[in-house]
């Protein structure tokens, strides 16, 4: 499995909401060479980043961010501290019935059960849980948890999932109240479900297993509040920042945080500000032609995924365009910003009418993971790079493939029209930058790197790149000439983004850092870690 692809482990860790130092050298290789073997089996999604080893989890989770932090109000998250009542233990049978105590010659009231709800209780703990497993794509013992109706279909088990009333019956209870065979609960290979959860799912069984949501055919994912953890007060160690973008007028650099978005100062490397209420992870940003609105790709690895948009002035969200089983890792608008296109872990390609949301079209001829959508300076075509080790080139009025590029033979993780769109740039995992026709798929010529390339940028005929060697480098689109390397990072360069009124150059890194160049000369101009309250200062060049 490409090694872009390990920082996938690193959002499992995350998931926990802790993370600590970076491993030691000798440890990262092994992390990455161990992470790489288990992708190359084609497993699915855990944490979407491009590669690169995991940091140990630290012993206890950040503190919730202050709202005071934010220019917006204080994000939602689930609650951390332990649940007020004791949990249940594992049920044998129906609860013994006492007699209730008389009051006045008559029986006092029994008092009843709360009531479960289906979508705010039962269906986030299976999205949680479950749906990794039993998704829509090879789901383990045929049985799927994509909806309410899926649910009870019985799959391979032999026996009904839910038998409404009866919890003991139920297939599905009995393998998540499993308490002494971890070979047979469930989740496989996991941690059991706390007791509070096991209590919650028996709880609505026994009252029926009622549906209170608007459709028993739609995805959990849809139906279920959104609900954000917090993100961190002060971070007790950076992350990888795998998405940045200059605001239009070049004043704020917003950069990928931990359930949230940071803003910085490009002239000064000072924070301005955090948007919260986001994904746990986000890997992608890209601003709207007229710079009203930002678009966010990421989510929760292994989860669920999400692409929306938000006003670029305050953070607000506008509009949820998509929810999805798996992370989101690309987004992009059309040239006229009247369409954004987003793809991810799910191997599904949407294209939405930014107006309104409306879904036009929706892709799937991708194999595996999408991990990178271009339009064409014409709106008239989008390309896609995509971990099947193809690219391919779309019709973007009707939603057909045009063009099919596989001559990386490797995973492809960027891509990227030419200005006059003659020509396709994308990169791969083989350090390679092929150049080819998107009307025929026949090659024009390539770049070789010493690294892994993640990331392409076309900015004013000039093709910018980052790769896993530490460089960011600039060619020519024209001749494929290199111009100058941006070097001297700390770590491997994931992200980057371009401002040419300002002449300026952002990088991010695997170790949590943000450099910014002049893009005129090359010359580095400051660093900084992209983690607020992380003690490390900004560095002046």
């Amino acid at each position: 499995m490409p090694r872009r692809l390990g920082v996938v482990l690193l959002g499992v860790l995350l998931l926990c909401g802790t993370w600590t130092a970076v491993l030691p050298a000798q440890e990262k290789k092994a992390a990455a060479k161990e992470k790489s073997a288990a992708a190359a089996k084609g497993q699915k999604a855990q944490a979407p980043v491009k590669a690169k080893p995991q940091p140990k989890p630290a012993a206890k989770p950040p503190a919730a961010a202050n709202k005071d932090n934010k220019p917006d109000s204080k994000p939602g998250g689930k609650p951390t501290a332990k649940p007020d009542t004791k949990p249940a233990g594992k049920p044998t049978g129906k609860p013994e019935q006492k007699p209730a105590a008389k009051q006045g010659g008559k029986s006092a009231a029994k008092p009843q059960a709360e009531k479960v709800s289906f979508v705010r209780q039962v269906a986030p703990i299976l999205v949680k849980k479950c749906l990794a497993c039993h998704g829509p794509r090879q789901p383990k013992s045929n049985y799927q948890v994509t909806s309410y109706q899926a649910l009870l279909q019985e799959g391979d088990f032999g026996s009904p999932p839910v038998v409404p009333g009866k919890p003991e019956e139920s297939m599905l209870y009995e393998l998540i109240a499993e308490e002494d065979d971890p070979e047979s609960w469930m989740p496989k290979e996991a941690d059991r479900l706390p007791e509070a959860e096991i209590a919650v799912i028996r709880r609505w069984i026994e009252q029926g297993a009622p549906f209170d949501g608007p459709d028993k055919t739609a995805p959990l994912t849809r139906i279920i509040p959104r609900v954000y953890d917090p993100a961190p007060q002060a971070y007790p160690a950076p992350l990888p920042v795998t998405a940045l973008a200059f605001s239009p007028d070049g004043k704020r650099l917003v950069a990928s945080g931990y359930n949230e978005l940071t803003l910085w100062d490009p002239e000064s490397g000072k924070l301005l500000g955090r948007w919260g209420q986001m994904p746990q992870r986000i890997y992608d940003l890209e601003f709207s032609p007229d710079g009203k609105l930002l678009a966010v790709a990421g989510g929760t690895p292994g989860e669920l995924g999400e692409a929306k948009l938000l006003d670029a002035a305050t953070g607000r969200t506008v509009r949820l365009l998509a929810v999805t089983e798996d992370v989101v890792f690309a987004v992009a608008f059309s040239p006229d910003g009247k369409r954004v296109a987003c793809g991810g872990a799910d191997r599904a390609i949407r294209i939405f009418e930014t107006g309104s949301g409306k879904l036009l079209h929706k892709m799937e001829d991708h194999a595996d993971w999408v991990m990178d959508l271009a339009w064409s300076p014409d709106g008239k075509w989008l390309v896609s790079a995509s971990r099947d080790k193809t690219a391919k080139v779309f019709e973007a009025a009707k939603g057909q493939a045009q063009t099919t590029y596989n001559g990386h033979g490797a995973v492809v993780y960027a891509c990227v029209f030419s200005a006059d769109g003659k020509s396709v740039f994308t990169a791969a995992e083989n350090r390679r930058i092929h150049q080819w026709n998107p009307q025929d798929g026949k090659k024009q010529g390539e770049m070789g790197l010493s690294g892994e390339v993640f990331r392409l940028v076309r900015a004013d005929g000039f093709l910018l790149a980052c790769a896993s060697d530490r460089t960011a480098r600039q060619y020519q689109m024209k001749d494929r000439k290199q111009v100058r390397v941006f070097g001297g990072h700390s770590d491997w360069v994931y992200s980057l983004a371009v401002h040419l009124g300002s002449k300026r150059l952002a990088t991010g890194t695997f170790d949590g850092k943000i450099f910014l160049w002049n893009l005129a000369d090359g010359k580095q101009l400051r660093n900084f870690y992209a983690a607020p309250g992380y003690p490390k200062k900004v560095a002046k060049k």
